[in-house]
């Protein structure tokens, strides 16, 4: 599959790695870079490599939530001439949904994802749909244009597996994307890995066997804080992490991952990949102290 995407992608191995890490634990994903970066482009393949449905999305600030689940219509009915609701599907009923610049639209619209990414379902006028797996969510944002934006909900930011950061590649691989993309370029993919591979994938992932000593350490590094020295009318500042149990089944998972073509015993993540799990989820709480400063 590696190779299928390198027929479009030009390097981004890392990238690319913590996409599959996505796919095969069973997670969501939030892509942060410039633009001309090739996110999109990222997505569009992996959804065509495993010859799943996509949809892209782009947000703005007059986005309706609805404009993303779905909406009931009316619609005449050409037997009885009566007129009846009818529902039309959103785009969140596909298998592989891009948010793109989803920090361009406010709190409420981007709310109408959360359901759909934490328990793969949608409820719209009382009823719920359940939608088709494999089901993820890769959502992409600017880190450079922060006007007209809004921050993304706490809520929000906890279904995200990682937080994957696309760097401007480097000059060779930067030439070769030059060249390919200024050619026409009709990639015949060899489709290996199916959604239906998918789905008995991630569950494959939950058996893979983990020891009591390994959940310990997973537990103490989620609930890890860490304190910067107390200055003049502060105390100390602890580091978070905002949702301990989201942190701990994302690294659960994603380290179940890599250990299934060496056998069964997990290996342990890359010290980068810990980072792109937890690094959205950390938070700075400042607590100001309320009395004035003793002298000595």
């Amino acid at each position: 599959m590696v190779a299928e995407l390198g027929k479009v992608i030009i390097g981004q191995a890392a990238v690319i790695e913590q996409v599959m890490l996505t796919l095969f634990a069973g997670g969501n994903s939030l892509i942060v870079g410039v633009p001309g970066l090739a996110k999109t482009l990222l997505v569009r393949t992996v959804a065509d490599v495993l010859d799943l449905k996509f949809a892209r999305i782009q947000f703005t600030p007059d986005l309706m939530p609805s404009d993303i689940t779905g909406t009931d219509i009316i619609q005449d009915d050409p037997e009885t001439g009566k007129r009846h609701m009818v529902f039309s599907p959103g785009p969140v009923f596909t298998n592989v949904l891009l948010a793109d610049e989803i920090n361009r639209t406010p709190p409420k619209t981007q709310s109408a994802l959360l359901e759909a990414m934490q328990e793969h379902r949608v409820t719209i006028q009382g009823r719920t749909y359940t939608l088709e797996e494999p089901f993820y969510v890769f959502a992409t944002q600017n880190p450079i244009e922060l006007e007209g934006t809004y921050p993304l909900p706490e809520a929000q930011l906890d279904r995200f597996m990682f937080h994957i950061v696309i760097e401007h590649p480097p000059e060779d691989e930067e030439f070769e994307v030059v060249r390919t993309t200024t050619a026409i370029l009709e990639p015949n993919f060899e489709r290996t890995v199916n959604g239906e591979d998918l789905i008995a994938f991630k569950r494959l992932v939950r058996r893979v066997p983990v020891a009591d000593a390994e959940h310990a350490l997973l537990a103490l590094f989620a609930e890890g804080t860490g304190a910067a020295p107390g200055c003049l009318g502060h105390e100390r500042i602890p580091v978070k992490l905002r949702d301990m149990c989201d942190a701990r089944i994302a690294l659960d998972h994603c380290g179940r991952v890599p250990s299934l073509p060496y056998g069964t015993k997990p290996h342990r993540l890359p010290e980068l990949m810990t980072a792109r799990i937890e690094c959205h989820r950390e938070i700075l709480i400042t607590t100001a102290s309320s009395r004035p400063p003793t002298a000595g």
